[in-house]
């Protein structure tokens, strides 16, 4: 595969293998699919139906205890609806309650899936070599970029699942999700070791949706640079919240502490997804093995 980005001396060309690569691999994006095509089936149930009142029950349990982690005074940006809606619940009348769960439960779990291609697109990058698996044991600020994060965001802003995050007209509420682009990129700026071929490794592997050739080649005329740099975005003192609603990427904390409480919230949005859908949980297999394979690392590392 040609070093298609960030390389003065290349001719940068979408016409050939790599267009064609990234027409055969990249995937849809499972996370909007599930809000476009379940949402208006799912809501258009009466809570008469017993089934719509499992369903909701489930949903609330689980949108209950996400809540519980953020700070719903002082929500981010693309958490306002969501901490809104949540937050009035009480006053609406019991058929439009029911309706505004199952709403905020398919943005939680569009949340879960975005977070999945991010996750599995760090464990790529550390297995390989080019970031370090030590960058994700300092804790984030994922509220705030830094001049050289904001460089990385641009160019990560050229595949479609990271540029769904950061779109700031949010056709759908809940939809825009800074924080898991702002990980990957703190990731990126605490420990790159080859940004050229970390650039290279995310055209030909289909985890970040496809590439949009136009943003290439005008983030490439920018010349975005950044200054590697191990505290990158450290934010100081014990975190107790979530940044925003529904995040579970790791920072802070090391991989085998983190284990524990993920699994159980990966559990119960399962569990939920089921209740409400029918449907098992697509990808989460790989989602596991990805995990299991940073624990090696870190076990390999630090036992």
């Amino acid at each position: 595969m040609k070093e298609i980005l960030f390389r003065d001396y290349l001719d940068i060309s979408f016409s050939n293998a790599p267009v064609r690569a990234r027409r055969v691999l990249s995937p849809t994006n499972e996370a909007l699919n599930l809000l476009q095509q379940q949402e208006h089936h799912q809501l258009q149930r009466t809570h008469r139906n017993p089934k719509y009142a499992r369903e909701y029950e489930a949903a609330s349990h689980m949108i209950g205890c996400e809540m519980n982690l953020l700070d719903v005074d002082y929500p981010e940006r693309g958490d306002e609806g969501v901490t809104i809606k949540w937050c009035t619940l009480t006053r609406q009348p019991p058929d439009r309650r029911q309706e505004t769960i199952l709403q905020l439960a398919h943005i939680t779990w569009f949340r879960w899936k975005v977070q999945e291609s991010f996750l599995c697109v760090a464990e790529e990058l550390i297995r390989v070599g080019l970031i370090s698996l030590d960058a994700i044991y300092t804790p984030m600020n994922l509220s705030q970029q830094t001049l050289s994060t904001s460089a990385v965001m641009k160019a990560l802003n050229c595949f479609a699942i990271p540029r769904s995050c950061m779109d700031h007209q949010e056709l759908i509420f809940g939809t825009h999700f800074l924080a898991p682009p702002l990980w990957l990129a703190t990731l990126i700026v605490r420990s790159c070791t080859d940004w050229t071929r970390i650039v290279n490794r995310l055209t030909t592997v289909p985890l970040l949706g496809e590439l949009d050739s136009e943003l290439v080649l005008k983030v490439v005329q920018e010349r975005p640079n950044f200054t590697v740099n191990p505290d990158e975005g450290k934010i100081t003192g014990e975190i107790s919240k979530t940044s925003s609603y529904a995040l579970w990427l790791p920072h802070g904390t090391r991989l085998e502490d983190f284990l524990s409480t993920w699994t159980d919230r990966y559990s119960q949005a399962m569990e939920a997804y089921y209740i409400a859908t029918g449907k098992h949980w697509e990808g989460f297999e790989d989602v596991e093995k990805r995990m299991v394979n940073l624990l090696t690392m870190e076990m390999e590392l630090y036992n």
